[in-house]
């Protein structure tokens, strides 16, 4: 549509500059009479043809713009609605266990799915669902590609809503494990989209700050364009994006997808740095310090991200909306191992590395959106939640090890994987 105005602006002004041109010898004395009149509007008219040219080019970005705002002005925030009954996916991972939890305090009713893969210890799943189960939330070990377990698990739930947590994380194991990504990553979430594109369930669904690549602009905002991913796991969550739109426009189905920020805390992932970083302080061995330091991230404590997830439920979105989950602080590499060193009380061995493959130098969250539509206002400074981290760590340290003093029935060990 802007570009058919755009077009007529162009239509109108060629016909100024045919109009100016004589055509008849029998009007040069009137054409002579206004020539400088007729300057004036060809001078002018060039002007405003340079200024089409340049939003012409311009467009997608001004489309994109102009879309997410009028799509922010539009979606009213439902309040006082509820409870809903949620699907939680990857309810045995970091983030889900933290999510199914506050839902069920809010009085949610929730069920945890989950697949209980070995891309970590799943000893360390097992313990989050015991917390699930301790809370009286129910426990679904099943695969999202497995669409018969799936429709049945909404159906006998009447499930409203559902957070789709579930995926391959970690952006350097995608290297070498890409099929693994594009089964978990992309076709489980079709799958999920074709269960509930008839059942009017709305969708919360896990992006990644990894989108945006190697973008230079920063901080990074949500109409920037993200065409430059840096590994096949940013790749990945932007095609849920896309997919997200694609079944919008198909079957009107109502999506949020948010784009997280280095996510750390209690229950958090053993592949992440905050982790592997405190384990060897703590062992005193050597960490890796990569791009020999100067790297940056926007880290996200669990509590803050978990707000803006359960916000987002209250959300009804007329198109497809993506979000930003992130903390707006960017905290150097360098001081962020010496908070780690602060709150274990010893210093780190480091071994200065090059950039790896896959990673990108800085990440930093523009949150105007996200305050805007889900009122989201994270709290917690990487001086005050590393500490909790490091004090749940201490506690629970034989993750690293036997996995024993967490596991208190090994019958939590053993839950059958729906076929």
């Amino acid at each position: 549509m802007c570009r058919s105005v755009l077009y007529l602006y162009y239509r109108h002004f060629t016909y100024i500059l045919h109009s100016c041109v004589p055509t008849n010898t029998r009007v040069k004395s009137l054409m002579i009479a206004t020539k400088s009149s007729r300057t004036h509007h060809v001078q002018s008219g060039v002007a405003v043809m340079l200024l089409l040219i340049v939003i012409w080019q311009m467009y997608p970005i001004l489309d994109a713009m102009v879309s997410q705002t009028l799509l922010n002005v539009r979606t009213p925030m439902i309040k006082n609605v509820g409870p809903y009954r949620v699907l939680v996916t990857g309810g045995g991972g970091f983030i889900g266990m933290h999510t199914s939890l506050r839902l069920q305090a809010n009085g949610h009713h929730v069920v945890a799915y989950d697949n209980l893969n070995s891309y970590y210890n799943p000893a360390l799943k097992q313990s989050r669902i015991q917390k699930l189960h301790a809370n009286d939330i129910p426990f679904v070990r099943a695969d999202v590609c497995n669409a018969t377990a799936m429709e049945a698990v909404i159906k006998e739930h009447r499930i409203s809503h559902i957070v789709h947590l579930a995926a391959q994380a970690g952006v350097r194991y995608s290297i070498d494990h890409p099929h693994e990504y594009v089964r978990n990553n992309v076709d489980c979430f079709v799958t999920l989209l074709e269960a509930i594109k008839a059942l009017n369930v709305r969708l919360v669904y896990a992006s990644s700050s990894s989108v945006y690549g190697k973008n230079d602009k920063i901080p990074f905002t949500e109409t920037d364009p993200v065409e430059r991913p840096a590994s096949l796991y940013a790749a990945t969550k932007r095609s849920n994006e896309l997919i997200a739109h694609v079944y919008h426009d198909l079957y009107k189905q109502q999506s949020i997808g948010l784009r997280f920020f280095t996510v750390y805390g209690p229950w958090g992932r053993p592949d992440m740095a905050y982790w592997s970083f405190t384990k060897s302080i703590l062992e005193q061995t050597p960490i890796r310090m990569f791009n020999h330091g100067n790297l940056e991230r926007d880290f996200t404590y669990i509590d803050d991200v978990v707000d803006g997830i359960v916000a987002s439920l209250d959300v009804l979105s007329y198109t497809p909306l993506i979000l930003n989950l992130g903390s707006h602080r960017p905290v150097h590499l360098k001081r962020f191992i010496e908070i780690i060193e602060a709150s274990v009380g010893q210093r780190a061995i480091i071994e200065s590395v090059k950039m790896q493959s896959g990673d990108v130098p800085r990440t930093y969250a523009d949150l105007a959106q996200s305050r805007r539509v889900l009122n989201y206002n994270p709290t917690t400074p990487l001086e005050v939640g590393i500490p909790r981290f490091v004090e749940w760590y201490l506690e629970h340290h034989d993750f690293d090890r036997s996995f024993k003093a967490l596991i208190k029935s090994p019958l939590a060990l053993t839950i059958p994987l729906v076929a």
